[in-house]
């Protein structure tokens, strides 16, 4: 029983920093989320109250790709295993690319295509030249949308970064190993009868330690949406929806991932 109680100190360690290190990753995605919505509001914002007046046209066209962005982002952080809806690819240029072969694409063109709609927006203004206010809200614009690349970049890191393989399978081996000889531990010390009890307690116990760990360990979810706004599923050759997909239809939001559909509508 001794050693078990030493292993059992150095499997706590491991468990407790694969869990927490998993959480960090989750609080992570969801905090460039909420990054990604205060920029989006701060744009729309700033669009309409300073540069609007002297630019209608490219105002509207702006907010139209400002509300594909989120969508975009989307697509991103599933993989591209969700299709984009009508309303946001009829915006990207027309391209032979496959969108969910590369899905960090449409929302790079997106920022382009808002960049260039702040270009014309500057020329289509009959004061920008000259008033420096409006110049000045014009560059900080700029620096916003470039605030969506960098988010955009953040959660691809943590879409294409798993968590190590070796330490996941160290972990996983370790608490086989110590759950399995856990019974030969415990007689002698306990009553017979209490064996199996405690054991299967201690498996559900540190086992569902584990799997909170592997589930959060990839944070984006695609959460289960209904009418209008149901989730544009991408299927694979043998027809059958991916994975990530299939795991969003059975759970509801915030059960082991950030609802992103949710936040991108």
């Amino acid at each position: 029983m001794t050693g078990h109680s030493l292993l059992a100190s150095s499997l706590g360690l491991l468990l407790s920093y694969r869990t927490n290190s998993a959480y960090a990753r989750f609080w992570e995605g969801r905090g460039h989320w909420a990054g990604t919505k205060a920029t989006c509001r701060n744009l729309a914002m700033m669009m309409k109250t300073h540069i609007g007046p002297s630019s209608p046209k490219a105002t509207e066209k702006f907010m139209e790709l400002l509300a594909a962005y989120p969508i975009c982002l989307m697509h991103l952080c599933l993989g591209g295993a969700a299709r984009l809806p009508e309303y946001a690819s009829k915006l990207l240029p027309k391209t032979d690319m496959d969108y969910q072969d590369n899905p960090t694409w449409p929302g790079l063109l997106i920022c382009t295509e808002m960049q260039k709609t702040l270009h014309e927006a500057e020329r289509e203004s009959k004061t920008a030249k000259w008033n420096l206010i409006e110049s000045a809200h014009h560059s900080a614009t700029a620096h916003m949308i470039d605030g969506l690349i960098t988010k955009m970049a953040n959660c691809e890191k943590i879409l294409r970064t798993p968590v190590p393989w070796s330490y996941s399978r160290h972990t996983s081996r370790f608490l086989s190993l110590w759950i399995g000889t856990l019974p030969l531990a415990l007689i002698g010390t306990v009553n017979k009868w209490l064996v199996l009890p405690i054991t299967v307690a201690a498996g559900y116990a540190m086992l569902g330690i584990e799997e909170i760990g592997h589930l959060i360990e990839q944070p984006f979810m695609g959460d289960k949406q209904e009418g209008e706004n149901s989730l544009f599923v991408s299927v694979d050759e043998d027809g059958e929806a991916s994975d990530i997909i299939t795991r969003g239809r059975k759970t509801q939001p915030y059960d082991i991932g950030i609802p992103v559909c949710s936040l991108a509508l």
